[in-house]
């Protein structure tokens, strides 16, 4: 007697937590995606550079998959992807730098980009992919917040 009425309650324990988790709703949605590009000219001239990916947001990581790297003919591009608690960098990943052929731009796709924060406090807050034009020395960087729907 003792035991069904305890799986009974243990049941009903259960169909309660299963109610609310299906009725609860998400915190603020973390961006899915990122697009960085590097401009000539300072923003007015030929595409340089440019990068893009998905993100995966973990409680202490975030990877970005799907990673793509262009760069315009006869230059070289690579890009950095640098991971924020706060106001400091807790992790650091990069792609190797990709040459364009002399007659076309070309995207290049790269391996993951795992920046791994699991031995500091504190969830990943932000990440800043950056886009590096090596042959004009020139970068542009876009933020994604994990706290916003999408970067910028």
């Amino acid at each position: 007697m003792f035991g069904r009425r305890v799986l009974q309650a243990v049941v009903g324990v259960g169909l309660a937590l299963a109610s609310l988790v299906g009725t609860g709703t998400a915190a603020s949605a973390s961006p899915p995606s990122f697009s960085v590009r590097f401009v000539h000219g300072g923003g007015s001239g030929a595409l340089g550079a440019a990068g893009t990916g998905s993100i995966a947001w973990f409680n202490r990581s975030v990877t970005a998959t799907n990673v793509k790297v262009y760069v315009h003919a006869l230059e070289c591009g690579q890009l950095f992807a640098y991971a924020y608690v706060g106001s400091t960098i807790v992790a650091t990943a990069i792609t190797r730098e990709y040459c364009a052929p002399a007659d076309r731009g070309e995207w290049y796709s790269s391996h993951d980009l795992i920046l791994d924060a699991s031995d500091t406090v504190g969830g990943i807050s932000r990440v800043d992919f950056i886009i590096r034009d090596q042959e004009h020395d020139g970068e542009t960087t876009v933020s994604c917040y994990r706290s916003r729907s999408v970067c910028g």
